[in-house]
């Protein structure tokens, strides 16, 4: 087991753990000497490290991506704990890097579980075939329950990607049986397929970050070579669901100036944009209302999000709390309310 975690990290005093180092700079001091600054964390969180005076074989194994044994000090600096190290070592033994990166509060086995289940209630054998054998079995369906869906912006962590995919299938699942048109077996199958590409986009053993596929090629295009390489591992696939599948894959980002090779063109498409957009954005707008970093003095408003243009009001009731609000008094003044 691994100790100390970041998050116990509470006193002044010596420290010696094993860290992944998510950040590394080296430096110059005012003597000109090389010191390096390290960000270390583990899943509980992050602590600055400085260790001064560096080799160069310590600024090599203090590199960004690297896991490493400290041993230093825990200090506070301009009121922020930080560790000052006097040594840095290799770990002792090979790190698991689930210890070192943040997850999903969803129990794995159980999303994967709940994936099973949605495939199996498919109808169109072939499409439920290419399911199992993607996102459930070997190798590929490993990688699938434990790959992050983005490096930073929503559900950025491991099994963030099996996360988000089923949260979007039930809201998938409520849209097919609200519009009749929709066919649930495509809606369905677009919505477990739509990110696959991520699980060679992305690297997590040190840390998220993408790879080089993912850089020179992208999830979408990834994602559309992985699938039809499966298609075609099954006899005599069905040529219209294969254009189909494929459409929806290539069109998921909405528009081209997102990075959609295609916009939208049949209704499973433009319905899976939209679900699957929503589902990232609240789980950023949750991020950001359980984050305590507001804007200025005011403890009403987070801070602007890039990702959702926009600051949020922390104002509104849980709905838990809504059953109270005729009973209790509100503390917040509307100043449209008041008579003249």
């Amino acid at each position: 087991m691994k100790s100390p975690w970041v998050s116990e990290l509470q006193d002044v005093g010596a420290v010696r753990g094993v860290f992944l180092v998510a950040e590394s700079e080296v430096r110059a001091a005012r003597d000109d000497s090389p010191y390096l600054r390290m960000k270390l964390q583990d899943r509980t969180g992050a602590i600055d490290g400085l260790k001064w005076r560096a080799t160069e074989a310590e600024q090599q194994m203090g590199r960004g991506g690297s896991y490493v044994l400290i041993k230093g000090k825990v200090d506070i600096y301009q009121g922020r704990l930080q560790i000052t190290v006097d040594r840095i070592e290799p770990p002792p033994s090979e790190p698991d890097p689930a210890d070192f990166l943040p997850q999903s509060p969803r129990d794995l086995e159980e999303l994967r579980g709940e994936l099973k289940d949605w495939i199996g209630t498919i109808r169109h054998p072939q499409v439920r075939r290419l399911l199992e054998s993607l996102v459930i079995e070997g190798e590929t369906g490993r990688k699938f329950a434990q790959a992050p869906a983005a490096t930073m912006v929503h559900h950025a962590y491991l099994g963030g990607l099996i996360e988000h995919t089923v949260s979007v299938i039930s809201l998938a699942d409520t849209v097919a049986a609200h519009y009749p048109r929709l066919n649930r077996d495509l809606l369905l199958a677009g919505t477990i397929l739509h990110d696959f590409g991520k699980i060679e986009e992305y690297e997590w053993q040190r840390g998220f970050r993408q790879s080089d596929r993912g850089q020179l090629v992208g999830h979408i295009c990834q994602g559309l070579l992985l699938i039809n390489r499966a298609m075609d591992a099954i006899p005599d696939f069905d040529p219209l669901w294969r254009m189909l599948i494929s459409h929806i894959i290539v069109s998921h980002h909405g528009k081209l100036e997102y990075g959609s090779p295609k916009q939208p063109m049949i209704p499973e498409a433009i319905a899976l944009h939209y679900l699957e957009d929503l589902d990232a954005k609240m789980q950023i707008a949750d991020k950001e209302l359980s984050n305590g970093a507001s804007v200025g003095s005011s403890p009403n408003w987070t801070k602007r999000n890039i990702w959702l243009e926009s600051a949020l009001f922390r104002g509104v009731p849980r709905e838990s709390e809504s059953t109270q609000a005729h009973d209790e008094p509100g503390t917040f003044e509307d100043p449209f309310s008041q008579e003249e």
